[in-house]
């Protein structure tokens, strides 16, 4: 963290011990898994670290036997998505990017539909 911190208070509130509240980015933990839909269907989810090695290998025997360079890729920049070995990997095969980034407040597909399924088995 660059250890700014967010404010939020009411005009002429002061800020007070019992007002303040520690965060963490995205909750304090994670959860590394990887996915791949399309129109077709979706791939089974990969649990466990996914390093650059693993995200090339994902890649290589996954999705270029199904797609061929048919298709444009969306990750998010994690650490494993940009390393040197599955940058050459995608760039020496030509596959097309799109730029997404990391811990972004926007949504890819993936986290829509998981919002929906969530926000559907809600109860009010």
């Amino acid at each position: 963290t660059d250890g700014r911190q967010r404010v939020w208070q009411l005009c002429g509130e002061n800020l007070r011990d019992d007002c303040i509240q520690e965060t963490t980015q995205a909750g304090g933990g994670s959860v590394m898994v990887w996915a791949d839909i399309h129109y077709g269907g979706k791939t089974p989810l990969v649990d466990g670290n996914v390093k650059a090695t693993v995200y090339r290998d994902i890649l290589e025997n996954h999705c270029l036997p199904l797609y061929g360079n048919n298709f444009c890729l969306q990750d998010d920049n994690a650490r494993a998505h940009r390393a040197a070995a599955a940058r050459e990997f995608l760039d020496s095969d030509g596959v097309q990017q799109m730029s997404w980034p990391t811990w972004s407040p926007d949504m890819n597909p993936i986290e829509w539909k998981h919002q929906y399924r969530c926000s559907v088995n809600a109860i009010f």
